[in-house]
């Protein structure tokens, strides 16, 4: 089993009600395969939970799952860094 954490920032008028339900779709498909260790969702060009996420101890997970490729550079280099330094993969969500 391996542990796994959920990133997902909204796209400008994206419905948060169809996200959380879409997230909770996937999040039944990995009760059998994996351990949740944490869902995290932002508004658009919002990262109050990006840095939630970063703060956590991410040596704990395996992959992350994320809903696109993260557009700000800063961020994605900075996950891109931190999957390297804690030892996580990075994925997008259904694939």
């Amino acid at each position: 089993m391996s542990n796994i954490a959920v990133y997902y920032r909204l796209a400008n008028n994206e419905d948060t009600n169809r996200v959380i339900q879409c997230i909770n779709k996937e999040l039944h498909n990995f009760n059998d395969q994996h351990v949740i260790k944490g869902v995290f969702v932002d508004a658009h060009r919002e990262r109050y939970h990006f840095n939630d996420l970063i703060s956590r101890p991410l040596h704990e997970i395996d992959i992350l799952f994320i809903n696109e490729i993260i557009h700000d550079e800063f961020d994605w280099k900075l996950i891109n860094q931190l999957s390297i330094t804690e030892g996580f993969t990075i994925q997008l969500l259904g694939e």
